[in-house]
């Protein structure tokens, strides 16, 4: 899901200790309905249900909620379990939940990130379960096949007016040998990226070419950041 690494936060904190405020999650939850085109009776749904359940106002958990939240609900903060609990015994319209646990699962991944803390095996386990559920119970799921050979599901898009500030999107690759054309095997980014593997296992390889002025030679192409193409040759 995203792409690049996975930063570590500094003090080896692990996400199993954290928790996500109300403000967060109703942030990512508006993200999640623009992305999804969810419409926006069963967005306005959930976000009713999120802001006015009596439980998780009750049950609140200030102690480690996000300072930099610092707007309204910043306060109310629950772990991943806890809002998962909540969600699954009293969000009754069922479109609601899917929707809900999806948000979830990306305000999780997005707060740790924002922390630099660890996401631990067992959580991505689990934020795969809510991601995996929620799109398997959709009855229409937005997907681009992409010329590097894997299908991007839009997860989120926080915006900022009409800009895109944030991007969530869920990555399926296929098994080398099954997905886009050979001239797209490397895939490489301009801007800040950061990813977790939530089902599966991925390697990463760092590459160097010569450049190389003969097409005739040349194994690789890329796009400079001034769109010039530059012809290049893999060292042997």
């Amino acid at each position: 899901m995203g792409e690049d690494s996975l930063r570590s936060g500094s003090d080896g904190e692990k996400s199993s200790k954290s928790v996500i405020s109300l403000y967060a999650l109703l942030r990512v939850l508006k993200g999640v309905g623009v992305a999804t085109k969810t419409s926006t009776e069963v967005s306005e749904l959930v976000t009713r249900w999120t802001s006015t359940n009596l439980w998780l106002r009750q049950n609140i958990r200030s102690d480690t909620a996000d300072p930099r939240d610092s707007q309204g609900d910043a306060t109310i903060a629950h772990s991943l379990r806890e809002w998962s609990d909540v969600i699954a015994h009293d969000l009754e319209v069922e479109k609601g939940r899917h929707l809900a646990r999806l948000a979830l699962g990306v305000a999780f991944l997005r707060e740790n990130g924002r922390r630099g803390v660890e996401v631990t095996e067992e959580d991505l386990s689990y934020v795969w379960t809510l991601i995996h559920g929620s799109l398997a119970n959709t009855e229409r799921v937005r997907c681009v096949a992409t010329r590097s050979g894997f299908v991007a599901v839009p997860l989120c898009t926080l915006l900022d007016g009409e800009r895109i500030e944030e991007l969530f999107r869920l990555h399926i690759w296929l098994p080398d040998g099954n997905r886009g054309g050979y001239d797209y095997a490397i895939r490489s980014h301009q801007s800040f990226a950061q990813s977790w593997v939530l089902a599966g296992q991925e390697k990463e390889l760092s590459y160097r070419v010569d450049s190389n002025p003969l097409l005739t030679n040349a194994t690789h192409a890329y796009t400079n950041s001034l769109g010039s193409t530059i012809i290049a040759k893999a060292p042997t």
